[in-house]
Parts: C-alpha cells; sequence; structure tokens
C-alpha cells in the first residue's frame, strides 16, 4: 500500500524541517527536541547552499565557521546563546561529530523532496518443522482456597526508596507534532490536528 502525503511549503528551508521532522521518530529514545530540529535544519539549509564544495571536511569546516554561524544567526534571528546550547546537544546526540554532520540527516533536495517508508512484518521461523501451538490445560474448579506462604519481613520499620538511573529532561515537553505547524491555517478553525 502506498499512501501520499503532500505538504506545501514557501521557503527552502522548510524542506529541511519537513525532512527532519517526517524521520525524527525513527530515532525512538534519541529523537531530537523541536528546537534541535530547528538548529540542524539551519545547518543542512547552508550544507545545501555550499554543496558545490566536493570535499566534506571542507564543507563542514565552513559549515562551523564564524562566518556562516553569523549568517544563519542574521538570517533566522537566533541568538549565539540559542545556537551554542542546541549544537552541544545535537554533538551529546551524536548527529555532529567533530563538527560533521552524520550523513543520514544530509540531503540535497532541489525545489522539491519525496520521503518513503518501507515497513515490511518478517516472519521469523528458525526451522523448517511447521509450527504447533499447545492447548493449556485448565484446571477443574474447586472450592478450596491454596495455601499461601507466609512471608517474614522482620520487625524493620525502614521504609525504602526505590532509585532511579533516568535523568529527567531540562527543558519542558512539548507534546505538539514538528508537522502541526505545517498544516495549521491561521484563518481556518478546521486545523488538521497532530497524527502523533
Amino acid at each position: 500500500m502506498i499512501k501520499k502525503f503532500n505538504i506545501p511549503v514557501t521557503e527552502k528551508i522548510q524542506i529541511f524541517q519537513v525532512w527532519l521532522a517526517s524521520i525524527n521518530w525513527t530515532f525512538g529514545k534519541n529523537q531530537l527536541t523541536e528546537a534541535e530540529l530547528e538548529m540542524l535544519s539551519y545547518f543542512l539549509y547552508y550544507n545545501d547552499v555550499y554543496k558545490t564544495i566536493k570535499e566534506k571536511e571542507v564543507r563542514m569546516d565552513l559549515l562551523f565557521s564564524t562566518t556562516i554561524k553569523n549568517k544563519i544567526k542574521k538570517e533566522f534571528s537566533v541568538s549565539t546563546h540559542k545556537m551554542e546550547t542546541y549544537l552541544n546537544k545535537l554533538r551529546k546526540k551524536n548527529v555532529i561529530e567533530k563538527n560533521i554532520i552524520d550523513d543520514r540527516f544530509i540531503i540535497y533536495p532541489g525545489d522539491s523532496l519525496e520521503v518513503s517508508f518501507n515497513c515490511k512484518i518478517e516472519n521469523r521461523v528458525t526451522s523448517n518443522n511447521p509450527v504447533t501451538v499447545d492447548t493449556p490445560v485448565v484446571p477443574e474448579p474447586t472450592n478450596e482456597i491454596p495455601e499461601q506462604p507466609i512471608q517474614d519481613i522482620g520487625e524493620s520499620n525502614e521504609i525504602v526508596e526505590d532509585e532511579l538511573d533516568e535523568e529527567y529532561p531540562t527543558e519542558d515537553i512539548n507534546y505538539s507534532d514538528p508537522f502541526d505547524k505545517f498544516f495549521i491555517d491561521d484563518n481556518s478553525s478546521n486545523n488538521i490536528p497532530s497524527w502523533m
């Protein structure tokens, strides 16, 4: 089955934003925040602008130079603090390593982009023998209550607290979908709700 969605955009930067929003869910618990997606889209945009520089290391040196960072700050109204904060977060998530953007994010879309996802259900049969299902044996009901062993919990009144190993995000969680901004029309009351 093939399902198509047409997402109208008016500026080239939006193609990179739609691209990142459309693949973000594939990273599971390592998904990028909306601000991280936005910052990465700016660098992908300028990577595309300078695509004629064939040597990747040279192009990446240019992207992370003060000159390009200043262009991004001016063109997209980004503060220095915000840029450096989110670049560091992208480095921690290995999206950017040693000022080189991971290849899985880089695209050169021209004036349009078509993204295709292929999902297949795989049958995992490890042997040539047919799979058999055992029918469970259900015991007949009885009126007897089975004996439960009594556990000795001792005389301690100490309360044990579970320790959490997880780190909690320091920024507020935004439950809206990054795609929403491409479907919301300020003049219409029939906005399409998030599909996430």
